[in-house]
């Protein structure tokens, strides 16, 4: 609902300068159909908008559908009924030390503090069906994880799918998007998809217009390989940012390590004989407290993020 009223869902739009011709015309138009599309789709029609989902492959749900639809909620109502005390502020403490100071703070205080509603918004809206045995694994300090009874995500992208089509509104599998139109004057109206796409077939189907009166939300994943975007601006070689945060202490013991980070896998495979001081003591106490496999993962998330922005050595 915050979303759709910024988008100005609930007013009426700009007209345009420029209006090219489409084939299908939605108030929103939504790529990607994982846990984010759908989400949009239904604060679009909660908001009274029209709006259609593309998903590009052949079902429904994307990487969500895959994975262990695990929600971590501070302060959440099946908490309170079990005596376990929690804060928006004791998750995002959580989350700037386990990622290392490198998540965008606003974004990390949003998702937090609008936990708890966005929890029971999934359960009294969509239909969610959690397990209210909670658990605090991943280097969470309390117990505030909820888990779909499935065990995957599809116990989040079922009923979601179901709530939409009861709204009149059906994901199109198969819909592959191209391009994304602009008015002369830069405004954004609408996509190019290429409906009844074959995955690893890009000439397979036909060419649709859709347009958008009011906004394409793009909920289909890639930003990864935008690394200027997903980066905060004071780790960017090309800007040197504001003053340095108190969380870059949290990190710079990695960066100071990274060109040794990328060579200490052998060391860490042989049992950390000689080189220990290849690896990063961050690491160490992560295989310590976490085990085996939450470490490696560390390790290969810290060599991929911090290569991006300071040069191998």
């Amino acid at each position: 609902r915050k979303w759709a009223a910024g988008l100005g869902l609930v007013s009426p739009a700009d007209a345009s300068s420029s209006k090219p011709k489409f084939d299908e015309i939605y108030d929103v138009v939504i790529i990607g159909s994982g846990f984010s599309g759908l989400a949009a789709a239904l604060a679009a029609r909660e908001a009274g908008a029209s709006a259609a989902v593309f998903e590009k492959m052949a079902f429904v749900g994307g990487n969500s559908s895959l994975s262990g639809g695990m929600f971590a909620v501070p302060g959440s109502s099946v908490q309170k009924e079990q005596g376990i005390k929690d804060s928006p502020e004791a998750l995002m403490a959580d989350m700037e030390r386990i990622g290392l100071g490198l998540g965008d703070p606003q974004h990390i205080r949003f998702v937090c503090e609008h936990a708890a509603e966005t929890f029971e918004w999934t359960r009294s809206y969509i239909g969610v069906d959690w397990n209210p045995t909670l658990t605090g694994k991943g280097g969470h300090s309390a117990e505030r994880c909820l888990i779909t009874r499935q065990g995957t995500g599809q116990g989040i992208i079922v009923p979601a799918v179901k709530k939409l089509a009861s709204l009149g509104v059906k994901p199109r599998t198969g819909c592959f998007m191209e391009k994304i139109l602009r008015s002369p004057e830069g405004r954004v109206q609408g996509v190019e998809i290429r409906e009844g796409y074959v995955f690893g077939k890009p000439a397979a189907g036909t060419v649709k217009r859709i347009g958008a009166r009011r906004a394409v939300v793009l909920a289909c994943g890639g930003f990864g390989a935008d690394v200027k975007y997903r980066l905060p601006r004071h780790l960017l070689p090309s800007d040197p940012g504001p003053a340095r945060r108190p969380d870059d202490r949290l990190h710079e013991p990695a960066r100071r390590h990274v060109g040794k980070l990328a060579r200490s896998l052998p060391h860490w495979r042989a049992g950390h004989s000689g080189r220990l001081d290849s690896v990063p003591a961050v690491l160490l106490s992560a295989r310590k407290r976490h085990g085996e496999s939450h470490a490696l993962c560390l390790y290969f998330r810290l060599a991929l993020r911090l290569l991006a922005f300071e040069p191998y050595r």
